[in-house]
């Protein structure tokens, strides 16, 4: 069974994530990985395309403006004098739910190496 992230914010649920490398591959072909590219540069605007990406399997009609008053409205509900909200932690993991998917690994895991042989 796939895990997604429930976020909640300003009333609505939000389901983040990736059931199987189908839904993975859609994401490739949206630029998932300029994406990554772009963190660095533009990370605003960057996570909130991530964010898109991560809700294009179970919520594909929200728009990158939306994504953006999403991850507004999840920082201003979630800020206290006490706890921060944590954005980092949507775009974290975004990218660990396409390395589990896309086969590439994410650390978390020792790899399995396949055998080599000789014909």
């Amino acid at each position: 069974m796939a895990k997604f992230m429930k976020l909640e914010v300003k009333g609505k649920e939000y389901y983040i994530g990736f059931s199987n490398r189908a839904s993975v591959l859609k994401a490739e072909r949206k630029g998932f990985m300029k994406v990554l590219r772009e963190l660095d540069d533009t990370p605003v605007e960057a996570t909130a395309k991530l964010l898109q990406l991560g809700l294009l399997e179970k919520q594909p009609e929200i728009t990158l403006t939306e994504c953006n008053k999403i991850l507004d409205g999840y920082v201003e509900e979630h800020t206290t004098e006490e706890e921060e909200a944590n954005v980092g932690q949507i775009s974290k993991f975004i990218y660990e739910q396409y390395s589990a998917f896309s086969g590439a690994p994410n650390g978390k895991k020792k790899t399995q190496e396949l055998p080599i042989v000789e014909m």
